[in-house]
């Protein structure tokens, strides 16, 4: 499988140490899946690294045209990892679907149709859970208190 991954990543990259890297990075992924219920676990190791691969591209491409992320105030930078904390915390009071659904989606950001596609579900069923998973997490978000 490792092979197939690294030229579809040099393919996409056209740098062969980044695509070791983000091969690496994707089989990482799979191997955090691994207590998941994957039926084609080559699949979704290439969607892994597709997603990856597309995130790495974006990230160039903003840099290349953006300001430097130091410029940014640090107690913006703050509030925003205090506030992915937060989700994080909450995501493992979700049902265990969802929480699988929300991680591909949101982490990986794999798309509905590759969801369903891994996870043997219709994408109306991906698209309801994401949607409940969503709806959970902010009425949970809302009720907490942040931590100071």
């Amino acid at each position: 499988m490792r092979p197939r991954l690294l030229a579809s990543a040099q393919r996409m990259l056209k740098n062969d140490e980044e695509a070791k890297d983000i091969v690496q990075d994707a089989l990482l992924k799979l191997w955090q899946l691994r207590d998941e219920p994957i039926q084609h676990p080559e699949a979704m190791a290439l969607v892994i690294l597709r997603n990856l691969c597309v995130d790495h591209l974006r990230k160039q491409t903003i840099l290349r045209h953006s300001a430097s992320p130091d410029s940014l105030p640090e107690e913006v930078v703050a509030s925003q990892d205090a506030r992915i904390a937060r989700l994080m915390a909450i995501i493992p009071q979700l049902p265990v679907m969802q929480q699988v659904i929300v991680r591909m989606h949101h982490m990986q950001e794999m798309e509905t149709e590759d969801i369903a596609s891994v996870l043997g579900i219709s994408e109306a069923a991906v698209r309801m859970s994401l949607s409940r998973a969503r709806k959970r997490l902010r009425d949970i978000y809302n009720k907490q208190k942040p931590q100071l």
